[in-house]
């Protein structure tokens, strides 16, 4: 009798199978439902592929934005090659002129005013002309910070030992020196801004020849990146 039951289990189990549904049945008759070997193996490719097509997309994501950041500062970086190149230029086309204290201090304030209502820059400079018969220099200071600076030029081997001064955003400030001895005249300029000191210091040389130079700090920005670069120019003719 139980090889009989048996048997007609085993046919019902072969019936079931034959049908599409995978079920397996006790010697009490009781169905236990399973999955095939091939469907879990369908479901695990399934979760396989999710998993790396989101593993795809953040990477995209990422690609995406590091490739923007690249583009950014390679953009950034050349239009500051370009500035840097033009503060050498003006300065040059400056002492070309019959004035070139005069004509140097337009034309920095010029095209610094002009390139910051064209791109987001921020720039300071000092420009300084040597007259080398009375052996006076000036020096002119352009603010384009976006903001009012306190400024404080100390000089040596200059009978004038310093000048204390505010400059607004957009103008340029100028003071006059007289140096006592043809040599390097050491220039410190400091300059506070939002609770933030800055001290910089560069070289001049007065002489029995005509020279003029150009301290520029400039600073440009994008949405998510910003590049600073500081030089000095000096020219003499």
């Amino acid at each position: 009798m139980e090889e009989v039951v048996r048997s007609m289990l085993e046919k019902e189990e072969r019936r079931l199978r034959e049908g599409g549904k995978h079920v397996v049945l006790d010697n009490y008759g009781t169905r236990h439902s399973a999955l095939p070997k091939g469907q879990m193996f369908l479901i695990a490719s399934i979760l396989i592929v999710i998993a790396l097509v989101a593993i795809e997309n953040l990477l995209s994501v990422y690609t995406t934005f590091e490739q923007k950041r690249f583009e950014d500062t390679f953009t950034l970086d050349k239009v500051l090659r370009n500035l840097k190149n033009e503060f050498g230029y003006i300065l040059g086309i400056a002492t070309l002129q019959a004035d070139a204290n005069i004509s140097g201090m337009q034309f920095f304030y010029n095209f610094s005013n002009f390139t910051i209502s064209d791109i987001d820059a921020r720039i300071l400079y000092a420009f300084v002309s040597v007259n080398s018969s009375t052996q006076a220099y000036g020096i002119t200071v352009g603010n384009f910070l976006n903001d009012i600076i306190n400024v404080t030029l100390n000089v040596t081997n200059s009978t004038q030992t310093g000048f204390n001064f505010i400059v607004n955003r957009s103008f340029n400030v100028s003071r006059e020196f007289n140096a006592v001895i043809n040599g390097s005249i050491n220039i410190t300029m400091a300059y506070s801004k939002q609770n933030e000191n800055i001290t910089e210091r560069f070289p001049v040389i007065v002489s029995t020849q005509k020279s003029a130079a150009v301290f520029f700090d400039i600073t440009l920005k994008s949405e998510d990146e910003y590049i600073r670069s500081k030089e000095l120019y000096n020219r003499t003719w």
